[in-house]
């Protein structure tokens, strides 16, 4: 299986942001006018994808009549804000730890089954600055099986009593400085990120342990 197909089964993180991550492969995709209004942080994420992209091959042998158009505008909910979120998902994941205030550019999407937004599956989350972005989508129990690994072979670090397995992803063939992933398990979820940029390789860091409240 290749990165990129890898990337494209999860259900949490957005179809573009995953492809861009993909730097075996050049990957043509369409610039969206407004990146809060991504069309698809998962295709499949969420991710995945962030797209519950592992939703809609199941959800079309119940739905043939749908375009996956449709069965993704049908099965992703955007958010505005966290409390909106929250308000669906509780307070119990590890959103509630980042400064929502401080941040220009954002993406909240939960995916769900079909016109159902309380039956949901993951979260995907993306913050877009100037030269970095920072996404992960948070997959809710039931996962297992349901979601292919992000990391293959990586490293071990423990952050807040956490386990992270992390690996730092080659950028050729991409414009990207580097290219970051990592994935671990916290309250009962499963946590998957993508971490690229031009700037600072400490944009990961900086991002992750603030996620883990360290």
């Amino acid at each position: 299986m290749t990165n990129k197909n890898i990337y494209m089964s999860l259900s949490g993180l957005d179809p573009e942001l995953i492809m861009k991550a993909a730097p075996a492969e050049k990957v043509q995709k369409k610039k969206k006018n407004a990146w809060i209004k991504w069309a698809s942080i998962a295709a499949c994420l969420c991710l995945v994808v962030m797209v519950g992209v592992f939703a809609i091959p199941n959800l079309i042998g119940y739905h043939s009549c749908l375009s996956e158009d449709e069965i993704f505008e049908r099965s992703n909910t955007y958010f505005d804000n966290y409390e909106e979120l929250a308000a669906v998902v509780g307070n119990d994941t590890l959103l509630e730890n980042i400064d929502f205030a401080t941040l220009n550019d954002y993406e909240l999407r939960l995916v769900h089954e079909l016109d159902n937004v309380n039956n949901y599956h993951a979260v995907s989350f993306v913050n877009i600055m100037p030269e970095d972005e920072f996404g992960f989508g948070i997959h809710f129990s039931p996962y297992n099986n349901k979601i292919a690994n992000l990391v293959d072979e990586g490293e071990t670090v423990i952050i807040n009593g956490v386990t992270v397995q992390y690996e730092k992803r080659g950028t050729d063939g991409s414009t990207y400085k580097y290219n970051f992933a990592a994935e671990f398990e916290y309250n009962d979820c499963y946590y998957q990120i993508l971490s690229m940029g031009n700037s600072d390789e400490s944009v990961f860091w900086d991002n992750l342990n603030a996620l883990l409240n360290e």
